[in-house]
């Protein structure tokens, strides 16, 4: 609950500090209203990598407020945006106001980040546990003696461990977790030597992870830290994100033969040789095989740069091209449309079943036609036009009626607003007048009923239409 009023308190204070009222684009866009000339309106597209991450967290700490450092540690526990570090809040000051300095009012930026969802609190803070390396101090008083750094297994770790960070962490709170790093031989020390000198195998590091109940240190349950051994078994050298489902249901699967249906393991790992955590992730048994309970996926969103900066931009643009060898999908969904549920509409070239003349959507060449061979077709009232402006007044007419439906018909779940801001479609395709006039429009729509399904679609509102350059 803390977590989620922090980031509503966030995004409430930053729309409050970058919207303001009037219509679309004055109410999020103050800038573009009167701006004669725009200069460099350049579309961007970034990508934020798993590499990028850790400067992102940098800036984040480094604006030094409570909740900017939530989010950072919520961040460099997943390596991915989630609801605990949203994208919306951290975006547009710690990457794209880095990035692009020099865009003008109305610039786009589709930027595509990892994202993780459900990730539970715990996991990000398993990830993001500082780690504390065994000393030679601390093995002497382990065996009141200098000069063997290594437990064994006369001296488990496991019962000298709570007594040596409890020495080195006195005061911290219930929760507090530490990465411990330590070495081990399966010899005791008068044997080391000569298993040294006979195999070249001596004492092997490992890392576990503890946490403090409130009384004492202790292992933290159904948690495992990789060993460098396990990087070794693998094949790698460390493990990301993205590359850890490929190796970590295998590694469980042999580090655990008998587990039952339904055992939650969470996995620590990062690198052999740098940093070995850093990355944690739950894994479920289900149907004998270890499965991720919270992927990390590619996602994408819109941002427009404003007076203000930099601010997220819920806006989907839909761009209608020929598909090689087939119908475009959502023009041929209308045009389905059409031909079952509006038979008095239905004004078919033929027998062809992927394009229609009423509203002049043809799904197999992704377009709207304007052209006169719509005359051919049987509508009375395009054959009663006595010139080229009254058919196109009527094309016009039909097309900003079609659209809405259009758009219902292909995002039936879309919302009125995104994060408090008004969402708008923009659907970009050809308008057919001739082979030798080929007209681009870009339309836009406003979502004006928030939708749940095909059984309570959307409902939408045709705003107007633009002329754009060839797609």
């Amino acid at each position: 609950m803390a977590m989620k009023k922090i980031i509503n308190i966030l995004l409430l204070a930053a729309m409050a500090s970058l919207f303001v009222a009037c219509d679309y684009n004055e109410r999020n866009f103050p800038d573009m209203e009167g701006k004669a000339q725009i200069k460099n309106l350049v579309s961007y597209n970034h990508e934020v990598s798993a590499d990028n991450i850790t400067a992102i967290v940098s800036a984040l700490r480094a604006r030094k407020t409570h909740e900017d450092s939530v989010m950072a540690t919520a961040l460099n526990g997943a390596k991915a945006f989630s609801s605990e570090a949203p994208s919306q809040a951290i975006i547009p000051p710690c990457v794209l106001t880095a990035a692009y300095r020099a865009a003008d009012v109305g610039s786009p930026a589709r930027v595509t980040f990892p994202f993780a969802d459900n990730i539970p609190e715990y996991v990000t803070g398993l990830a993001s546990a500082g780690s504390y390396a065994v000393s030679a101090a601390d093995y002497e008083t382990v065996w009141g003696a200098p000069d063997t750094a290594f437990f064994a297994p006369s001296k488990m770790p496991g019962k000298y461990l709570p007594g040596i960070l409890g020495g080195r962490f006195p005061s911290v709170a219930k929760g507090a977790i530490k990465l411990v790093r330590y070495d081990y031989s399966k010899y005791e020390p008068r044997q080391v030597e000569l298993i040294e000198y006979l195999s070249d195998k001596g004492p092997q590091p490992f890392n576990a992870i503890y946490t403090y109940n409130g009384t004492a240190w202790a292992p933290y349950e159904n948690t495992i830290a990789l060993n460098p051994a396990d990087y070794d078994a693998m094949g790698v050298s460390g493990l990301t994100a993205a590359t850890a489902p490929n190796y970590l249901p295998q590694l469980l699967a042999i580090k655990f033969p008998y587990t039952q249906e339904g055992t939650v393991k969470t996995v620590v790992y990062g690198s052999k040789t740098g940093n070995p955590g850093g990355l944690a992730a739950e894994y479920q048994y289900t149907a004998g095989v270890w499965t991720p309970m919270a992927a990390v996926v590619k996602k994408t969103e819109q941002y427009v740069f404003s007076s203000q900066g930099w601010m997220f931009d819920p806006t989907i643009t839909l761009t209608l091209k020929r598909v090689s060898g087939g119908n475009e999908p959502n023009l041929m969904k209308f045009v389905e449309y059409v031909r079952t549920q509006t038979p008095d509409k239905w004004f078919p070239k033929g027998t062809y079943t992927n394009e229609e003349h009423y509203y002049g959507f043809n799904a197999y060449h992704a377009q709207v036609v304007y052209g006169n061979d719509r005359t051919l077709y049987g509508d009375p009232a395009i054959k009663a036009c006595t010139s080229n402006d009254e058919k196109y007044a009527l094309f016009d007419e039909r097309v900003e009626e079609a659209f809405p439906v259009f758009a219902r018909l292909n995002y039936p779940t879309m919302q009125t607003h995104v994060s408090g801001v008004e969402q708008l479609l923009k659907v970009r395709l050809e308008h057919y007048f001739s082979s030798s006039d080929r007209r681009y429009f870009e339309h836009t729509l406003k979502c004006v009923k928030s939708g749940t399904g095909e059984s309570d679609p959307a409902e939408f509102e045709y705003v107007g239409r633009e002329q754009i350059p060839a797609l």
